[in-house]
């Protein structure tokens, strides 16, 4: 199973790390029309952003050594998949017909995902990590404030609307259908195999934590 598992997250790299060159493949190889110049290069920056937040800035080890967190794979290949998809159908099916107020509202959304991840980051510290049951209970403290006072997820919640908002951005149906279908519930799954170690590691204090604080969407107030 570890096995298994470190393979698939070298397959996420991989598709991580080609992503910011995919556009321009398709741009080259596929029918050209207005605008589809500029929609490879939002794309690349994208993807740029989506590596250096994953992978780059916290310059962690041994990230294709999975243990048990299957999750951290799973949703790494479903996110690649919809942003892949949103740009296939953008060329081939969208084309010159955009919808700008879609990708107006998926870019407005995506700014405030974005904004979401990096404001739970700042809040995190050290202590985020991609895989799950690799932290160290010794050295992890109960983040209560900021996002975390209003939602206990947020990062996850900051990730649900930018798989959402890519596909506006390039007007891919089919691609915001299968974020629906995969990568959401994925990420939900994500966030109850964390609250599981996170029971273990702090007991009744996130038990309490999580009385007062929703999930993914806040209570009738924020701590």
């Amino acid at each position: 199973m570890k096995t298994f598992l470190s393979v698939l997250m070298i397959v996420v790299l991989a598709l991580a790390l080609l992503s910011p060159v995919y556009p321009f493949v398709l741009y080259v190889v596929g029918p050209r029309f207005s605008f589809a110049l500029v929609f490879s290069i939002v794309f690349a920056l994208i993807a740029l952003e989506k590596v250096y937040a994953m992978f780059v800035r916290m310059r962690q080890k041994d990230l294709v050594k999975v243990e048990r967190d299957w999750t951290s794979a799973a949703v790494g290949i479903s996110y690649t998949l919809v942003m892949y998809l949103a740009l296939v159908e953008f060329y081939w099916v969208v084309q010159a017909e955009v919808s700008w107020s879609l990708t107006i509202v998926g870019a407005v959304l995506y700014l405030g995902a974005v904004a979401l991840r990096y404001w739970a980051f700042r809040h995190l510290g050290r202590q985020w990590v991609v895989h799950l049951d690799r932290n160290d209970a010794d050295e992890r403290v109960l983040i209560q404030d900021g996002p975390y006072g209003c939602i206990r997820h947020p990062l996850y919640a900051g990730a649900c609307l930018e798989a959402l908002a890519v596909p506006l951005i390039f007007n891919g149906v089919g691609a915001a259908v299968l974020a629906c279908l995969t990568f959401i519930p994925l990420e939900v799954k994500r966030a109850m195999f964390e609250e599981k170690f996170l029971r273990q590691t702090f007991g009744a204090a996130y038990d309490d934590y999580a009385a007062r604080v929703g999930g993914f969407f806040p209570r009738s107030r924020c701590d």
